[in-house]
C-alpha cells in the first residue's frame, strides 16, 4: 500500500515539474529575440564610446598637466 501511494507522490511531483518547465518555456517564448539582440550592441556600442571617449579625455589632461609645468630657468644651473 506505501509503494503504491508513493508512486502516485513521485508521478504528481514529476508532472508538477513539467508543468513548470513548460509554463516557464511559454513565457520566454514570448520575448522578442532580435529586440533583445538590438537592445544589447547599443549597450556595447555605449560601452566602449565611453570608454574611449574617456582615454582621450585621460590624454588630454595628461598633456594639460605637463604643459603647466613649471620649466626650471634656463640660468638657474647653481642648483643642479
Amino acid at each position: 500500500m506505501l509503494s503504491v501511494g508513493l508512486r502516485v507522490n513521485i508521478k504528481n511531483i514529476l508532472c508538477y515539474i513539467y508543468n513548470d518547465l513548460f509554463i516557464t518555456k511559454e513565457i520566454t517564448m514570448g520575448v522578442n529575440l532580435p529586440v533583445v539582440i538590438v537592445v544589447a550592441m547599443i549597450v556595447v556600442l555605449l560601452i566602449v564610446f565611453i570608454i574611449k571617449r574617456n582615454q582621450k579625455d585621460k590624454k588630454k589632461f595628461e598633456q594639460e598637466m605637463i604643459d603647466e609645468e613649471i620649466q626650471p630657468e634656463k640660468d638657474d644651473k647653481e642648483n643642479i
